[in-house]
């Protein structure tokens, strides 16, 4: 797998279009290179989705170059990684589908028991957003 370098494939509440505050940071640190897509399922976690890197599923996100690299900072704050919250997310390297290259990814480490599957490659839309 290649070095993601400064990389950042997103695919809930940081994409373009959202309202979340945590997108304007990311806008404001990171420039968008277009769409992506990685292997794995979406599941509804409630305010957000959550990413599960498994299967042949494929789920659309976009692909951001992170240009000021104190945002990883913030970013994985707004995660939650490093933290013992029970609904803290990871960073992980995973290839790209269609490209040569791969991206930090944020994903769900944890049980997806009590979340319903989101089928479909580009449905999530975040709640309280048309």
């Amino acid at each position: 797998m290649s070095d993601p370098g400064q990389r950042l494939f997103v695919y809930g509440t940081l994409r373009t279009g959202s309202t979340h505050p945590m997108h304007a940071v990311l806008a404001a640190c990171g420039r968008c290179e277009g769409t992506a897509r990685v292997h794995g399922e979406l599941w509804d976690l409630g305010a957000y989705p959550g990413l599960v890197l498994r299967g042949d599923s494929v789920v659309l996100g976009e692909l951001w170059w992170i240009v000021d690299i104190r945002a990883w900072a913030a970013l994985d704050r707004y995660e939650g990684v490093g933290s013992d919250d029970n609904g803290a997310f990871v960073r992980v390297v995973t290839p790209l589908l269609d490209r040569e290259i791969s991206a930090w990814v944020y994903v769900w480490p944890h049980s997806t028991e009590r979340a319903q599957r989101i089928d479909g490659a580009d449905v999530w839309v975040p709640r309280g957003q048309p």
